[in-house]
């Protein structure tokens, strides 16, 4: 029998996985501040349980030290790029299709 939190990570995920499917935008972020711990193995196995083929960051950010910009968004579309674009598409060109602009 699935434990309060595991019930309760299975439905946030499936409800994130519908509105993918509904909504004209394909990005969801999620906070929280600890008033209810969402272990990882929870969201891998409501994402196991899933047909979607969505990918999802996890992070914990640890109190001190100083974190990178935008951390740790910039790390994770930096790794789906080298994933699944790096073959294919230039990062030149990846970021212009992205509509980033130069500073």
């Amino acid at each position: 029998m699935a434990s309060y939190s595991e019930t309760y990570v299975a439905k946030l995920v499936d409800s994130v996985l519908q509105k993918l499917y509904y909504d004209d935008h394909n990005v969801h972020f999620f906070k929280h501040y600890n008033t209810f711990v969402i272990p990882l193995r929870s969201v891998n196995a409501a994402m196991r349980q899933s047909d979607n083929i969505a990918q999802i960051l996890y992070h914990e950010f640890q109190v001190g030290g100083i974190k990178g910009a935008y951390s740790p968004m910039f790390e994770w579309v930096n790794a789906l790029y080298d994933r699944y674009y790096a073959k294919e598409v230039s990062l030149e060109k990846f970021l212009e299709d992205a509509g980033v602009y130069s500073l």
